[in-house]
C-alpha cells in the first residue's frame, strides 16, 4: 500500500473524536466584517482549516488541509462544522478557491443536494448581495 493509501486508511479508521476542532475569531476586516477561523487539530498539530466571514452569511475565504490528510473527508468535516454552527449549507458561501477547494465544493454540493441554480446562486450569491446593497 502506497503512503497516501496507508494514510487515508488510518485516518478513515479514526474515530472522528480523534480529531479535534479549534474556533477562533480572527481580525477585523476593513469594512468591518469579522473574519473566523476553524482548525482541525490531530496529536495537538493543526492540520487543516477554513478562514471564513460573516457578513449576513458565512463566507468561506479559504480552505487548506496539509498534504498528508488530503482526500480524507478532513476539509469535508470542516464544512460540516460550519453547518452546525450556521445552519443550512445552502446559506453558506464560497469565495474564490483552488482547485481543490472547488473539488471539495462541488462534492458538498451534490451531497446537500444542491441544484445548478442553486449552486450558481450559492457561488455568486454575495456579489448579488452587495449589489443589492448598494444599489
Amino acid at each position: 500500500m502506497n503512503n497516501m493509501n496507508q494514510i487515508k486508511a488510518i485516518i478513515e479508521s479514526l474515530n472522528s473524536s480523534y480529531i479535534e476542532f479549534e474556533w477562533e475569531d480572527g481580525n477585523d476586516f476593513v469594512d468591518g466584517n469579522d473574519e473566523f477561523y476553524l482548525y482541525a487539530i490531530v496529536n495537538k498539530n493543526r492540520i487543516a482549516e477554513v478562514k471564513y466571514h460573516v457578513s449576513g452569511n458565512p463566507t468561506i475565504d479559504h480552505i487548506e488541509v496539509d498534504p498528508e490528510y488530503r482526500r480524507s473527508g478532513i476539509g469535508s468535516q470542516l464544512i460540516e462544522k460550519l453547518v452546525d454552527r450556521y445552519g443550512d449549507y445552502k446559506k453558506i458561501y464560497w469565495n474564490s478557491l483552488y482547485p481543490s477547494g472547488l473539488k471539495l465544493k462541488n462534492k458538498l454540493d451534490n451531497q446537500y443536494g444542491l441544484t445548478k441554480r442553486e449552486r450558481d446562486a450559492n457561488w455568486y450569491g454575495m456579489v448579488e448581495d452587495e449589489a443589492e446593497e448598494w444599489s
